[in-house]
């Protein structure tokens, strides 16, 4: 439960009030862990926290909340009608426009399945990183693990 409460903290802040270094930091962290980058307008994302979109969003998704009355500008970047909240849109690891839709619908958990990545291929990533490692002279380390 506290990782689902510390993943829907407001990412915005008064030194950036475009939610533009918060979705910066997210884009950086999804292609690390192969997420998507979900932003959501006009609401702080506790209405996704429930069941089984609660746990699709953490091990899916990096979330940013952005106060859409205050980001017009970065609403219109991403074709959202401010006023049509709450507003989700879903962005690659390389900050692309995916896919957007109304947060309001009574269950997300839908559209956000159909947008989350594709599981990496362990042995595909194994190989590339002994690969790697052998090429620098290193010695790798392997860390196996399950989010649940």
């Amino acid at each position: 439960m506290g990782h689902a409460l510390l993943l829907f903290v407001l990412m915005g802040s008064p030194q950036d009030p475009d939610s533009s270094r918060a979705i910066e930091e997210a884009t950086v962290r999804a292609k690390k862990e192969n997420k998507r980058v979900l932003l959501v307008f006009g609401a702080n994302g506790s209405f996704l926290r429930k069941g089984k979109t609660g746990r699709l969003l953490r091990y899916e998704y990096e979330v940013v909340s952005v106060d859409a009355a205050a980001n017009k500008t970065l609403a219109e970047k991403y074709g959202i009608d401010p006023d049509t909240i709450p507003h989700l849109a879903v962005l690659s690891a390389d900050g692309k426009l995916l896919a957007s839709g109304d947060g309001a619908t009574h269950d997300p958990f839908p559209f956000l399945d159909k947008w989350k990545t594709e599981p990496w291929d362990a042995e595909t990533r194994y190989r590339d990183a002994l690969a790697r490692a052998k090429k620098e002279g290193k010695r790798l380390l392997v860390h196996l693990g399950a989010p649940w």
